[in-house]
């Protein structure tokens, strides 16, 4: 039993917290998170493990949430997860998506190229202006400016 308790993938607390928030269940016995982080553990591995023998059929890459649902819905011992997945769109949906440019980095649909992103500047710089060259020359301390100033008198 000290092996198991070193080796359980998912906190015992917080299993232990969830499971108090149930009002019918009393006490928990010390090795019940430990027993429940290990089904969890077996669950998610035969789950990711069907989706990935969908994900390699479909010739793709990324196990995707149609891959899980098309696993779900084909697997008996994942039927009653069947209504989590209802409105999830199949794998054909995604694929024809990905064609059309639906979206880029980070799910944000992509920039249409029109006219007026192609165009040149209309000139109008951005930032601060820079000071002309007149204003240069009128400031206390430069030596042109004074030459300027004598002469001018």
């Amino acid at each position: 039993m000290s092996n198991a308790k070193k080796n359980t993938l998912f906190p015992k607390a917080r299993i232990k917290k969830i499971m108090q928030t149930d009002e019918e269940i009393g006490k928990i016995s010390q090795a019940t998170p430990i027993l429940i982080s290990k089904a969890i553990e077996l669950f998610l591995r035969d789950l990711i493990t069907a989706g990935s023998e969908v994900t390699r059929e479909s010739e793709a890459k990324t196990l995707s949430r149609s891959h899980l649902k098309a696993c779900i819905l084909n697997t008996e011992k994942f039927d009653f997860l069947s209504e989590l997945v209802e409105n999830i769109p199949d794998q054909i949906e995604e694929k024809s998506k990905k064609k059309r440019g639906g979206g880029g980095k980070r799910g944000r649909p992509k920039k249409a190229i029109t006219a007026a992103s192609t165009a040149k500047p209309t000139g109008k710089k951005r930032g601060r202006p820079k000071k002309n060259a007149s204003n240069n020359n009128n400031k206390k301390g430069n030596p042109e400016s004074n030459d300027n100033n004598n002469n001018n008198n």
